[in-house]
């Protein structure tokens, strides 16, 4: 029928069923006609609209206790989607201890932290031990061209780059990303060894960045050969960007690589072309962060970028060669955005702090954001005037600054422990790593043999 048909109809049934006032015409129209009937309620927007920010800007709520995954004490956020907690400095699924106030690891149906169980102490130990950060670029460039079976490996499977990515980052950032993919790295034998990390983030049996980068049936695939970066690159900028009735040329501008052409281009570590879609992506990434912020947030970091600090970080970054503006967008949308929640969360808890940043904040973030785990790498930015913030201990996971990481990728409707939102902050941390080295004079073409 069509839909007069169909109104037609249920006016003959409210007709026989409705009980009419004598005396009194009464015309009934569709939309009243369905709405008596319980289907079509009116619904005010405006009411849901309330009701959702009430419920955005509502406090979370929060315990603290030992993290299990991180080897810290921290604050756990409840998640009363699913009922599940995570730590808020690794973003590691929690669930309360069983026999303790603390937080296990929410795998299996007993949780238990590692408190209970004995493995506390030794892996706070292993912990201080591996977090020794390097004294200085030339001890990383030395470890970056270091010998290896997992460097050579890396270069016969095309996952060099991605290799030295994870390599030159500080042992807490890898802890972090490999927290992200499902596993820690301190209960494993190479922990310690820069090289036996970034391996294993690369290539662990189903949780790997390399397995989660490869549709199902690839996976089952026992014939299929080995995914690259190239392929890596590709699944995760179609996944996100190109959906299956568009073409790869509707969105990206740089072509992309056929399975032979990806591969070669993997074994090369200079690769033009890899670095092109690197690039790009990291851009759309911005863009696409970028659109889902207020009005009120874009013409606030705009303002803030007419500042003299903020002009003075942007000139210093084009001379280190990080000159692409959507890449230092990126990082200081991050950040303003960051340190907007942070004043906000404080007023809510009765805090009487800052309810605006200041651009000397936002430099002294963007700056401790942008520096590699070297001595002394933030101080190319001294001539900006950053603020004096508090500096993270050492030998704590904050010190891997991801927070903006994860506040762009929730943004973008990814989350932390599913899907997609698990590979990608580690395919964004590494491509920002390789922006970091060209603070301190490290380039990926540098580090050919």
């Amino acid at each position: 029928r069509s839909r007069k048909g169909y109104f037609r109809a249920w006016e003959k049934m409210a007709q026989r069923h409705t009980p009419r006032p004598t005396g009194v015409p009464q015309k009934t129209s569709a939309p009243a006609l369905l709405a008596s009937l319980g289907c079509c309620q009116p619904r005010s927007s405006n009411a849901r609209y309330a009701q959702a920010r009430h419920e955005a800007d509502a406090p979370r709520k929060k315990n603290g206790g030992d993290c299990s995954w991180c080897i810290e004490y921290s604050s756990h956020l409840h998640n009363k989607d699913n009922e599940t907690w995570a730590c808020e400095l690794c973003q590691g699924p929690t669930a309360p201890c069983t026999k303790c106030g603390g937080f296990a690891r929410q795998e299996g149906r007993r949780h238990t932290c590692l408190k209970c169980t004995g493995a506390w102490e030794p892996l706070v130990q292993k912990k201080r031990s591996s977090f020794e950060a390097y004294k200085g670029s030339a001890n990383l460039r030395q470890e970056l061209c270091r010998e290896s079976p997992q460097r050579a490996q890396a270069l016969s499977e095309g996952l060099l780059r991605p290799f030295l990515f994870l390599v030159s980052m500080s042992p807490a950032l890898r802890l972090v990303l490999s927290i992200q993919l499902g596993w820690c790295l301190l209960a494993e034998d190479y922990c310690g060894d820069s090289h036996g990390e970034a391996w294993d983030i690369l290539t662990r049996r189903s949780k790997g960045l390399r397995a989660r980068c490869q549709s199902g049936a690839s996976r089952l695939n026992p014939f299929k050969s080995s995914v690259n970066w190239s392929a890596m690159m590709t699944f995760v900028a179609t996944t996100m960007y190109v959906p299956s009735y568009m073409n790869w040329n509707d969105e990206f501008q740089t072509e992309k690589l056929s399975s032979s052409e990806g591969a070669d281009e993997a074994m090369n570590l200079c690769s033009p072309k890899l670095d092109a879609l690197e690039i790009e992506f990291l851009e759309k990434v911005s863009k696409q962060h970028r659109s889902k912020m207020t009005r009120v947030q874009i013409c606030t970091v705009a303002q803030l970028m007419t500042s003299e600090n903020l002009r003075t970080m942007m000139t210093i970054m084009q001379q280190k060669g990080i000159d692409r503006q959507g890449l230092v967008l990126f990082a200081v949308d991050g950040n303003f955005v960051m340190l907007s929640q942070r004043f906000k969360q404080k007023r809510r808890e009765g805090d009487d702090g800052p309810t605006e940043v200041e651009p000397e904040v936002l430099v002294a973030e963007v700056a401790a954001f942008m520096s590699p785990a070297v001595e002394g790498a933030a101080s190319v930015f001294d001539s900006a005037h950053p603020a004096s913030i508090m500096a993270y201990p050492p030998e704590s996971v904050m010190s891997a600054n991801m927070i903006p990481v994860w506040t762009i990728i929730e943004t973008l409707g990814q989350h932390a422990v599913h899907g997609l939102g698990r590979v990608l902050p580690c395919i964004v941390s590494m491509l920002l790593q390789k922006e970091r080295l060209k603070l301190i004079g490290i380039t990926i073409d540098s580090l050919t043999r």
